[in-house]
């Protein structure tokens, strides 16, 4: 399970593909595409995105994972 720790929006769906996962010692990134529905109020038209995301995972002192940078980008135009 993922876990924020950050205030992302609220969404009815978020699914990721993995196209790559690697790394070496203390360093992994994985990247890939992303489909995001938006949460939005009873009655409106939902909101749907999708693009391609990147991670660098910096292994911790404890031996846990933890993402270090994250960064993504949508594939649809900018809505007029």
């Amino acid at each position: 399970a993922l876990d924020f720790n950050v205030n992302f929006p609220p969404y009815e769906e978020l699914q990721f593909q993995h196209v790559e996962l690697d790394g070496d010692g203390d360093l992994a990134y994985v990247y890939g595409n992303y489909t995001l529905v938006m949460a939005v109020a009873e009655g409106e038209e939902p909101v749907e995105d999708r693009g391609k995301y990147i991670e660098i995972w910096k292994r911790q002192p404890d031996g846990s994972w933890k993402i270090a940078l994250d960064i993504f980008n949508s594939d649809l135009p900018v809505a007029q």
